[in-house]
């Protein structure tokens, strides 16, 4: 799908790319909305969306499962913000009519290095996606936020930091659901390559990206705290 309207819309400005992992919950976000900010999953529930710019704000996914969760329609498609999602939610467009969704096309191959020509958005998992549409949007500087890439305590997400009364709900799982780590630690692994690709495209547009978790696995990008991101 064509999301050229939104390429090179916001030259040199600075962009949070705010993914899920436990670090987040530890963060204070009340900062990043005088910027662009792309909230990828469930992160959505910690955005403060009424702050700022609505234009400036995205939500992106790859992953259809997100509509089983209790924060979708609360946190994300009710919400003053552009939704992002891969064609493959396609088949629940009625669902989404009148919610601003747009849609997009993957890669080709996400594999360094990412081809200009190429339409599409990386989509091994939703950060990466979040990061290369950054990157469209013609950001200069992009901080991560909660990208950890690794468990921590045996959680994969900042919710689980959370009391349990607290964490979202999914409706086809038992209460308290809590994400597989045998699938958590095997999207990490196929991110890793994404990152490094993405990590060239960046040097290749000139981009500065880093990231701002202490706890995070990545090791592409340059560790900064938020504090000093937000100066």
């Amino acid at each position: 799908m064509d999301l050229s309207d939104f390429y090179d819309l916001y030259p040199d400005s600075k962009c949070f790319v705010v993914g899920a992992g436990p670090s987040l919950a530890s963060l204070d976000l009340s900062g990043i909305h005088k910027h662009v900010v792309i909230s990828i999953n469930s992160s959505a529930m910690v955005m403060p969306w009424k702050d700022g710019d609505a234009d400036k704000r995205f939500w992106i996914s790859n992953d259809v499962l997100c509509l089983r969760w209790s924060y979708f329609w609360t946190h994300v498609a009710k919400t003053q913000s552009v939704k992002i999602v891969r064609t493959s939610w396609k088949k629940h467009e009625d669902k989404l009519t009148g919610y601003n969704f747009r849609y997009f096309s993957v890669r080709k191959s996400e594999k360094h290095p990412l081809l200009a020509d190429d339409a599409g958005l990386c989509f091994t998992s939703s950060v990466p996606t979040g990061i290369d549409f950054a990157l469209r949007l013609g950001c200069k500087k992009v901080y991560l936020l909660g990208v950890d890439q690794t468990m921590v305590h045996g959680n994969s997400h900042f919710w689980q930091r959370w009391p349990k009364e607290s964490w979202p709900r999914r409706s086809d799982k038992k209460k308290y659901f809590r994400p597989e780590q045998k699938h958590q630690i095997k999207c990490f692994e196929h991110n890793e390559q994404v990152f490094m690709a993405l990590h060239q495209e960046a040097k290749r547009k000139e981009v500065e990206i880093y990231n701002c978790s202490n706890t995070s696995r990545l090791k592409e990008f340059p560790l900064i705290s938020l504090d000093d991101a937000l100066k």
